[in-house]
């Protein structure tokens, strides 16, 4: 029996040797059917499906407490720290210090004060404060000035108020028309305006405007360009201090034969913008010669015309755009753009209240500057006798507060006009700044 039984045994072992030999075979050979092997196995789908599903939401769970939660938990606490550090903060493009800077006395300061109060009427009612929203907000992150350092006194350019002749607006009120605002805030983004430096953006910007008035109105007095730098500016500059009044495109063509002489000298992005300006716009015959410090008289036409000058610039070689339409530029800023940019809408009239009186006060210094050149006698903060202006006291220290907007944040070294916009933390709906005093104390 147990001969028998190990004879059975052996057979068993033989034949379970030979099925395993034969299926690595068939693998090898390629004809094994793997779904032989496993047809009588059952899957239930439904069950399969549900593990799955808890197995996916098990991990997402788990980063959710593990990563996200106290993420977020730090990201409160910094931000509620900086709101409370920030709360009577400005943006780094608004200037803090006045008093005790640039022969500025406090007596300066308060006339200046005194003449906002005076002529506060033409500035205080905006016109759409929607639209002059938005446009504080792109300015400041994209150019990190205000809108009033584009279009102001520093740049000679000024709003032209007939322009909106027949629109039934009267013209005691100075704010810009919406249509302005609108076509400013489409410029301000556009990569024509990228330079080197961080107010590369506002200068080259404010320059196209400028171009766009000589061309509309044939301006021919002398066009200062050199605080831009640069051959192409520097070229200019001279050409139109040596033959003004005169036609400032034929300039600017003899400027690029000049420059491009030279095999290293590549056409820079402005004189593009200029070349394709002065094919958009028909410049009359009749010249036009101001005073040398007349500003520029800008309309919501000459931005128009701008918008059309930049769609249409090509590469010269392949003939292809050289950038996408300013309009669409502008709403993929708008939509890069943070939510907690500043300004909001309730420090909106504080901050067009700064930039108004910043104005002023660039006016009255300019002013200052021009009596002591002329020799004139001592005047408003003449330079040089600050006793007539303060009482006879030495020239006050540099203070935050001497317009009531001090808070001790530690911000005093951004207050140039080049200062790192950031992602606007801080300036959510409750952190307006202090209004400004009426008088310094």
């Amino acid at each position: 029996m147990s001969e028998q039984r190990s004879s059975r045994s052996a057979k068993v072992k033989a034949n379970a040797n030979l099925t395993r030999k034969t299926t690595r075979g068939s693998a090898r050979d390629g004809t094994y059917d793997d779904a032989s092997e496993h047809e009588n196995v059952g899957f239930d789908t439904r069950k399969m499906h549900d593990g799955m599903r808890k197995a996916f939401q098990k991990m997402a769970d788990d980063y959710q407490s593990a990563v996200l939660d106290p993420a977020s938990a730090i990201h409160k606490e910094n931000l509620t720290a900086l709101n409370r550090q920030m709360k009577k903060s400005l943006h780094p493009a608004m200037l803090r210090v006045h008093v005790g800077q640039d022969d500025w006395s406090r007596q300066d300061e308060n006339n200046i004060l005194d003449q906002w109060e005076a002529e506060k009427d033409r500035w205080i009612n905006i016109h759409d404060p929607d639209r002059y929203l938005n446009l504080w907000k792109i300015c400041l992150q994209f150019a990190k000035c205000t809108p009033w350092d584009i279009i102001g006194f520093n740049t000679k350019l000024s709003f032209e108020l007939s322009g909106r002749a027949g629109s039934g607006e009267e013209d005691e009120n100075h704010t810009w028309s919406a249509p302005f605002i609108d076509r400013l805030a489409w410029l301000i983004p556009h990569p024509a305006w990228l330079g080197r430096k961080s107010t590369s953006r506002s200068a080259l910007l404010a320059t196209a405007i400028q171009y766009a008035v000589i061309l509309r109105t044939n301006d021919q007095r002398p066009w200062g360009l050199s605080h831009h730098g640069g051959e192409f500016f520097s070229t200019f500059d001279t050409l139109c201090r040596e033959n003004c009044p005169c036609s400032i495109p034929h300039l600017h063509t003899q400027v690029l034969i000049r420059v491009t002489a030279s095999d290293e000298f590549a056409v820079p992005t402005i004189s593009r913008v200029f070349e394709s300006l002065e094919r958009v716009i028909q410049t009359p015959d009749e010249s036009f010669v101001p005073l040398d410090e007349e500003p520029y008289f800008v309309t919501t036409q000459d931005l128009t015309n701008l918008i059309k000058a930049l769609d249409q610039i090509v590469d010269p070689n392949t003939r292809i755009r050289m950038f996408l339409p300013v309009e669409f530029v502008y709403e993929s800023a708008k939509s890069a753009r943070g939510g907690r940019q500043p300004p909001n809408m309730t420090q909106l009239n504080e901050y067009h209240k700064l930039a108004i009186v910043e104005e002023m006060r660039r006016k009255a210094k300019a002013a200052r500057s021009a009596q002591s050149n002329f020799g004139w006698g001592p005047g408003l903060g003449h330079v040089g006798d600050d006793s007539s202006q303060s009482g006879g006291d030495a020239p006050e220290p540099k203070s935050r507060d001497d317009v009531g907007l001090g808070d001790g944040s530690g911000h005093d070294d951004e207050s140039d006009q080049g200062g790192d916009i950031g992602n606007g933390l801080g300036h959510d709906g409750e952190d307006a700044p202090e209004p400004l005093e009426k008088k310094c104390r």
